[in-house]
């Protein structure tokens, strides 16, 4: 099980999963980069080289465990670092909005009871 960290951005990667978020399209691509846009703000974003591997495999069912190991392999040159680089654009992908996480917030889990809440 792979257990990723940096900062504030922790946990097990084996059992994360993001997919691109609700309001996120794609507006252009070219074989090393990528740009999106939200359509709820305009924001728009250019993503290259490492960023943009990563972008396009966030597909709401490969783990980032599974997604972080790929990518990796496509720059065998990368230092040591490259793993937690890739653990904090998650987090700043996830923070601005651009990634879901898959994982049920508190309230969407229902308890053995049947009941929601406390």
């Amino acid at each position: 099980m792979a257990t990723l960290s940096s900062g504030d951005a922790q946990g097990d990667f084996a059992e994360v999963v993001h997919r691109h978020g609700r309001t996120i399209v794609w507006v252009g691509s070219t074989a090393d980069s990528c740009v999106i846009a939200d359509t709820d703000d305009f924001r728009q974003f250019q993503l290259n080289g490492t960023s943009s591997q990563l972008w396009t495999r966030f597909n709401g069912h490969a783990s980032d465990a599974a997604i972080v190991a790929e990518v990796l392999r496509l720059y065998p040159e990368h230092p040591e670092t490259a793993a937690e680089d890739c653990v904090n654009l998650i987090a700043e992908l996830e923070r601005l909005r651009l990634l879901d996480s898959t994982r049920p917030e508190p309230d969407d889990v229902m308890p053995s009871n049947g009941r929601r809440g406390l």
